[in-house]
């Protein structure tokens, strides 16, 4: 099973329902999940303003 996009509800409804590709793409997912490249909440708050001061 390949995803292009993330439909995460669906993944997780997937993986509860016992389907093992599901399973093993969250778990690869999870292992590779960069928490250092993800921003902070401020940080967040601070691209979407800045993306809406541009419009």
């Amino acid at each position: 099973m390949v995803y292009t996009t993330i439909d995460l509800p669906k993944l997780v409804k997937e993986a509860q329902n016992k389907n093992k590709n599901s399973m093993t793409y969250i778990i690869e997912a999870i292992q590779h999940y960069n928490l250092e490249a993800t921003p902070g909440f401020y940080d967040f708050l601070d691209q979407i303003e800045g993306s809406s001061r541009r419009s």
